[in-house]
């Protein structure tokens, strides 16, 4: 196996100094009071201080750090420096509840937690954290054993330190992040990106969307930085909570992205819904944005003619992928909103992903030697959506039941991934997304699946915020559950009907409910054993 390191790309790179690196509009600043935004150059520096500062407080490569600080300039460079010497970056979501959370630092077993001083004031409570050192990012810790972030900021260097930060080449199959998501349907899963398959996401998201001269994207996901930061272009975080996006103040973003020049973006479906309700209602449409990407949930052809008319001078797509692996596919908003079908239209497979469609017991037996052929779903069908490249990971931390549930050796060698997604293929080779795998239900004897029942919900209807369709235990055989944009629910609730009852589904009831839950990270998928607790516990069909 070769040696790499993504943090070459942005550390030893050839861009220019001076050129914008990184901007948080609305930010508090960092430590040593500079403004929210940073050069490459200064953030070479910057990186080169921390990582003088890292190996005195004897962090070594391989050390696992868990990142549970605010997003900002200081938490990249943090980052940057981190994965540059060769430790291992734990991000986490912000969104875990304690008793996740406890899981989750059990699993990644970390030398070092960076994080604010009103979480790390209980270390002493957390047996995981008895052996770790501590950095707190917001204040002067005052503890024993915990060290304050401005004080890595070594200004000086001693004899024999480097003052241009390093890079570490590490082995490609050694981890390089471990990302955490918040497991909402079970014990949360630790995806282990490795050196090689970090640089494989990076390049296969560099091909499918070439950087350009001068660019300043506005990612949605701060994972994205980093690939921005490798390609050398300006990053200009949106002026919102990122835990939230989908409560974002649509005003703030669109200043922001006049005032930086921003020439790209990207956010899921919540939070592009926003930007066109402000875009379309102030008519102050931002026309250097050339490219949009919308990704993390399904997108509906409603959305996508909004979006379009919201970006007119776009190039704007639907992007399908996971933190496991990304891209696996897209489609531009021109084609998906031209496009009728069943399901959430996510278009044709990215050039580096190799996609199956097939129906596999849940626990994998070992395949034959023709692979998945004898599971491959006929055409036209839903499958399973499995998925392998380069790009894939392969393993999860700690938990071995996930990679025998979610990985599937083929007799080649490679892995696969099972991603839980249920799709179809089309006569013209394009992926349309039918449900989740879980989610599939039987009514009247016929087997439902639900994001069919839900695209055409959401076409249909203006007015609908949300739309699922569940089984639960006071509806085995499934109640569909609206929330509206507007107050009253009645006409809401009778579109849904007809709407049901166009597709065959008339005996399904509907239920107009405030709020349906959400996923914590992009507040657009539906939260899916949430909302069946939530109606099961409110008493049956009405």
């Amino acid at each position: 196996m070769g040696q790499v390191n993504l943090a070459s790309f942005i550390l030893s790179r050839e861009t220019k100094a001076e050129a914008l690196a990184l901007a948080i509009p609305g930010a508090t600043g960092a430590l040593d009071g500079t403004v929210p935004q940073i050069t490459y150059g200064e953030l070479r520096k910057r990186v080169a201080s921390l990582q003088r500062g890292l190996a005195r407080l004897g962090l070594r490569p391989g050390d696992r750090v868990v990142m549970l600080a605010p997003i900002g300039i200081d938490f990249f460079a943090l980052a940057l420096a981190l994965l540059g010497a060769g430790q291992v970056l734990v991000f986490l979501d912000g969104r875990l509840d304690r008793r996740r959370l406890l899981r989750v630092l059990q699993a990644a077993q970390p030398q070092c937690v960076v994080s604010v001083h009103q979480a790390l004031r209980f270390w002493p409570l957390l047996p995981t954290l008895w052996n770790t050192r501590r950095i707190v990012t917001d204040r002067d810790p005052g503890g024993f054993g915990t060290t304050s972030l401005a004080s890595l900021l070594v200004a000086q260097t001693r004899s024999g330190e480097p003052d241009e930060p390093q890079v570490v080449l590490q082995p490609e199959e050694k981890s390089a992040l471990l990302s955490f998501t918040s497991g909402t349907t079970g014990r949360p899963k630790g995806a282990d990106r490795t050196h090689g398959i970090l640089l494989a996401q990076h390049l296969a998201l560099k091909a499918h969307a070439p950087d350009r001269s001068g660019e300043i994207d506005m990612p949605c996901f701060p994972a994205v930085v980093l690939h921005n930061l490798a390609c050398g272009i300006g990053t200009v975080l949106p002026p919102i909570d990122l835990r939230h996006p989908g409560a974002a103040d649509a005003s703030r973003v669109l200043n922001a992205i006049q005032r930086f020049g921003v020439t790209s973006m990207s956010g899921a479906p919540a939070y592009m819904n926003l930007l066109c309700d402000q875009i379309l209602q102030s008519s102050q449409k931002p026309s250097a944005v050339r490219r949009l990407y919308i990704g993390g949930a399904p997108v509906s052809r409603r959305l996508a003619r909004r979006l379009m008319q919201a970006f007119p001078g776009a190039n704007a797509e639907a992007v399908y992928g996971s933190t496991e692996a990304e891209p696996m596919a897209s489609v531009s908003l021109a084609e998906l909103s031209d496009t009728e079908g069943e399901g959430f239209l996510i278009g044709r497979e990215a050039p580096v992903a190799d996609i199956d469609l097939v129906e596999l017991p849940e626990q994998a037996p070992p395949l034959p030697a023709d692979g998945l052929a004898c599971f491959r779903v006929p055409q036209g069908e839903s499958g399973e959506v499995l998925v392998r490249g380069p790009h894939v990971n392969k393993h999860y931390v700690g938990d071995e039941d996930a990679v025998r549930r979610y990985k599937v050796r083929d007799p080649d060698g490679s892995l696969w991934h099972r991603t839980g997604d249920l799709a179809r293929r089309d006569t013209q080779g394009r992926l349309w997304l039918t449900g989740r795998q879980p989610d599939r239900f039987l009514h009247r004897g016929k087997r439902l699946l639900p994001f069919v029942i839900e695209a055409a919900l959401v076409d249909a209807i203006a007015d609908i915020r949300h739309a699922a369709v569940v089984a639960h235990a006071a509806a085995p055989e499934g109640e569909l559950a609206v929330s509206s944009s507007k107050e009253s629910s009645a006409a809401v609730t009778a579109a849904a009907r007809e709407v049901l009852s166009g597709l065959g589904l008339s005996t399904i009831p509907v239920r107009w409910v405030a709020e349906i839950p959400v996923d914590a990270r992009h507040n657009s998928k539906i939260d899916r054993p949430a909302l069946r607790e939530q109606l099961a516990q409110s008493g049956g069909p009405r």
